[in-house]
């Protein structure tokens, strides 16, 4: 312990070179109450010198250790970061799933967790589950979350497909984003001149969610359907001649 508190101060100290040679041995016994700490140490300082493949080696191992860490969940998120700067995709959302199964995973880290989360399956084109890490930012309760509710609203405004839209509306953990999901359905449905559809979906979202700027997109696109449909599409009418022997008429 001693000598892990004198690599802790060397490298508060800016001492990186220090440190991690006090941390090596520290990393070789597996057994030691420290071991754990010295890896992780260890894969902050490397972290800080952009040197992403060690640091993320040195987080690994925490996770790999026979013994469960009390920091396994500040090392999982460290490995995944890691992975991801060296572009090291998919593993980096392997440990990124592990570490979302954690329980009672401190908020910050949490927070920080799910953030990558969306990072690493925006990149990887999975936007359901980009989505789905926004939604859980939004309901944190941290000082950031009608940030994350906005970015999230915005998301299915900007990013959905039909089909994850369809889905989107159909799955209750996506919360308010069912009925933004909605609006743009009930849009779409609009600009196909499918205005049944369009109505059905806009007069559910404007039922969901009154008084709100989105409702009254969804009503001025209802109005105009209604405008529309005060039109009778069946009469036909007649074009008189303005010269000949019927111009009279």
């Amino acid at each position: 312990r001693t000598q892990y508190e004198s690599a802790l101060t060397a490298y508060k100290n800016g001492h990186t070179q220090l440190a991690l040679k006090q941390l090596a041995p520290l990393m070789r016994n597996v057994d030691s109450d420290v071991y754990d700490d010295a890896l992780i140490l260890n894969g902050t300082i490397l972290l800080d010198k952009k040197e992403f493949k060690k640091a993320s080696t040195s987080f690994l191992k925490v996770l790999q250790s026979q013994n469960q860490s009390p920091r396994e969940g500040e090392a999982c998120y460290q490995a995944s970061f890691s992975l991801y700067q060296f572009e090291q995709i998919s593993e980096a959302l392997s440990t990124l799933d592990r570490c979302l199964k954690i329980q009672d995973l401190p908020l910050p880290f949490k927070e920080k967790t799910y953030k990558l989360a969306f990072v690493l399956y925006a990149k990887v084109n999975d936007r359901l589950r980009a989505l789905e890490s926004l939604v859980i930012l939004s309901e944190l309760g941290t000082s950031e979350k009608n940030d994350y509710r906005s970015r999230a609203t915005d998301f299915v405004q900007l990013n959905l497909l039909p089909d994850e839209l369809e889905k989107v509306v159909s799955d209750s953990k996506y919360g308010i984003c069912q009925s933004y999901a909605k609006f743009k359905l009930g849009l779409q449905s609009y600009e196909k001149k499918d205005y049944s559809s369009a109505q059905a979906r806009l007069q559910s979202l404007i039922s969901e969610l009154p008084d709100t700027a989105i409702a009254t997109k969804a009503q001025a696109i209802l109005d105009q359907i209604g405008a529309r449909n005060r039109v009778n599409p069946n009469i036909v009418g007649a074009v008189l001649p303005l010269t000949g022997r019927h111009s009279n008429i």
